[in-house]
């Protein structure tokens, strides 16, 4: 998830945005974003709520 995060940026609490292409993969698959695309907190991609794995990963390093 480390290398993962580095593929967005921040838009706001929730809202992450694409900015590379990136993969990562988890114990459900894996899963492959394209630059450009937004993900919310609350909304699967793939079935899977990214933005949200995303935001806890981001707040556990930032309480580091």
């Amino acid at each position: 998830m480390h290398n993962f995060i580095k593929c967005f940026i921040r838009e706001e609490y929730g809202v992450w945005r694409c900015i590379t292409p990136g993969t990562v993969l988890l114990p459900t698959g894996r899963i492959q974003v394209t630059a450009g695309i937004v993900l919310v907190r609350g909304t699967p991609f793939m079935n899977v709520e990214v933005a949200k794995l995303l935001d806890d990963h981001y707040e556990k390093n930032q309480s580091a």
